[in-house]
């Protein structure tokens, strides 16, 4: 009978233990989670602040339309803006993908002078031909990201 009652009491003290084990890695995990997505949060917030200053910068014209929209298409992707309204905005990612075949940053310095005349002048006729949707997307975006703040 002594037996049967220490047998049980160690039955009862290893699923106690393990229930204390998975307790504290359940614990563990939700405040891994948290810390995660409170990063998430901060790192989209961030993004958002940005596309509101390069959009206010082009609007103001302080950047070329083609650099917002190369800037504006990717933070926007990581923004945590809805997708319906991301898709107000296509316009930018349209612009980017119609000037993605122009050199930058070093493929650009390694350019001739002609060279860089002629995408110049692609990269203005492109920006004219978006130009009418860009703006009045840029404004919408500042509207929108402004009142979130």
């Amino acid at each position: 009978m002594m037996v049967l009652v220490i047998a049980a009491a160690l039955v009862i003290l290893i699923l106690s233990g393990v229930a204390i084990y998975y307790h504290w890695k359940l614990h563990k995990q939700r405040r891994y989670q948290t810390e995660q997505r409170q990063f998430l949060e901060k790192k989209q917030q961030q993004n958002r602040s940005s596309i509101l200053i390069i959009a206010r910068a082009m609007l103001s014209e302080q950047v070329t339309y083609t650099e917002a929209s190369i800037r504006i298409s990717v933070l926007l992707e990581a923004s945590g803006i809805h997708e319906q309204e991301i898709i107000q905005y296509a316009v930018f990612n349209q612009l980017a993908q119609a000037t993605a075949h122009i050199p930058i940053l070093d493929a650009w310095k390694a350019l001739s002078k002609m060279e860089k005349k002629k995408f110049e002048k692609e990269r203005l006729r492109l920006e004219g031909k978006y130009r009418d949707f860009l703006i009045p997307a840029a404004e919408q975006l500042v509207q929108s990201l402004s009142e979130r703040h």
